[in-house]
């Protein structure tokens, strides 16, 4: 459908502002640890800039001038050409040089009075992109494509108004996105402050003092202890080095005792362990249905994911092979590696069996202890300190699951636990009721920037000739 033309806007298509130049296609073995870095899909944020923070892949020094027509320029528009979020577009507003990667496009406008219309023009068109991108998984969109979209084009003095106009509205959007964007951090501290006093014990301390005749948890570990003292796991060296280190632990209130992480858990085999290795695990075994596998994008602190790119194992397969590795309700899975790594949630009763990859870890608790209790332990800054610091890998931690199973847990009498925990998920759900209304306002700040783009360029937005 032709756009409706403005009075004096010429209609035209996109390629009357200018073109949209594909990036190439380095070869991952050309990758190196540092250089210049490459922008690739992943690389465009949703902040509608381009990130190079995490998992940037870089180039050789030397490539800078062999691949001279592939270089990022500050101020360049870039925007995904293929993939679940073709269209997107960011602004490469980095000092650094940087180089395109294939099925990344860059505007390249015919003149340069007209980038700063062009370029916001193609934001308005990005959903449009992605509806015309042809495929089924893996949609895509050639720059020719792009260049064959109609459009309205008014004159550069208008162009200039019209760019004034949106760049003033979309400022006050962009001042509350960013105020919007100071409140997670300071929920995370809410959240860390409560979990430290939680485990110090001081959230308790008059509920203690009210019921003083309790079941000591030296009392609990005791018999969990005597359970497990049957078969003991025989230690490596630098296990029983790590077990010595912690123990001048800080004090803990009465009745409380400090116990291992593997103490926690039930006395059986795979109680707390990892996924499968890859002489096993393989990919031609996934299904789109079946037993569900949990990666580590479904596992935040307190929040299991399953609906977040979902992936299935053969039953069979499961059946033969991967019981071993597998949750069934109840038990709790942490993230082995990350930065940091050991963020940690429950898998929900319900849900039918699942297993883990061996990036996640999974814990099935004693049922003497409350496994909701070593959740929120867990995701502590104590406990993920701990866990970093225990960690290994050049570029980003992996935690090493023996000296894991030796962190020290401060275990609170059980009918404690169960206070703690009810203050704790207080908590934890006033934090997600404000991330809720902070994504909620964001989604309403950027629906708002939306519709300004698209009055503009329906003409609507300055009066013709004003």
């Amino acid at each position: 459908m032709r756009p409706n033309r403005a009075v004096g806007w010429e209609e035209t298509t996109f390629s009357s502002l200018g073109t949209i130049q594909s990036g190439y296609a380095f070869k991952s073995g050309d990758y190196c640890e540092a250089g210049i870095p490459l922008v690739r899909i992943s690389n465009l944020s949703s902040s509608g800039e381009v990130s190079l923070e995490d998992g940037t892949a870089f180039l050789p020094p030397h490539f800078a001038e062999q691949y001279r027509d592939f270089k990022v320029n500050k101020g360049d528009l870039l925007i995904a050409l293929s993939g679940a979020t073709t269209g997107k577009v960011a602004t490469y507003n980095l000092d650094d040089l940087a180089l395109l990667n294939q099925r990344v496009g860059r505007l390249r406008p015919k003149d340069e009075r007209y980038r700063p219309f062009a370029s916001m023009l193609l934001r308005n068109l990005s959903e449009k992109v992605l509806q015309s991108a042809r495929g089924g998984a893996q949609p895509n969109i050639s720059p020719s494509d792009i260049a064959k979209f109609p459009i309205l084009m008014p004159s550069v003095k208008e162009q200039h108004r019209i760019v004034a106009r949106i760049e003033e509205l979309t400022a006050r959007s962009k001042t509350a996105k960013q105020a919007l964007q100071a409140i997670p951090p300071l929920l995370e501290k809410f959240r860390q402050s409560v979990l430290a006093a939680a485990f110090r014990g001081d959230l308790t301390a008059n509920w203690r003092q009210h019921h003083p005749h309790i079941e000591p948890a030296s009392e609990i570990l005791r018999r969990i202890r005597t359970q497990q003292s049957a078969e003991p796991r025989k230690r490596k060296k630098s296990e029983v080095e790590n077990r010595s280190s912690w123990a001048s632990q800080p004090p803990l209130p009465n009745g409380w005792c400090w116990a291992t992480l593997e103490e926690c858990a039930e006395k059986a085999a795979n109680s707390i362990c990892a996924g499968p290795f890859g002489t096993i695990f393989k990919a031609h075994d996934f299904r789109p249905e079946g037993v569900p596998i949990i990666f580590l994008r479904h596992v935040m602190p307190f929040n299991y994911r399953p609906e977040h790119k979902p992936g299935f194992m053969d039953t069979g397969r499961w059946k033969e092979l991967f019981q071993p590795y597998s949750v069934f309700g109840g038990e709790l899975l942490v993230t082995k590696l990350g930065d940091p790594p050991g963020a940690c949630a429950e898998y929900p009763i319900g849900l039918g069996p699942a297993m883990v990859t061996p990036d996640v870890i999974k814990i099935s608790v004693h049922p003497e202890l409350s496994a909701s209790y070593l959740l929120g332990y867990l995701n502590s800054a104590g406990a993920r300190k701990y866990a970093t610091e225990e960690s290994y890998g050049a570029t980003r931690a992996r935690i090493n699951l023996a000296l894991f199973r030796d962190q020290p847990v401060p275990v609170a009498p059980l009918a404690e636990q169960l206070v703690i925990c009810q203050l704790v998920q207080q908590a934890v759900e006033f934090i997600r009721e404000k991330q809720a209304l902070i994504e909620k306002l964001d989604e309403d700040c950027k629906n708002l920037d939306q519709s300004i783009l698209s009055k503009a360029f329906r003409g609507e937005l300055v009066a013709n000739g004003g």
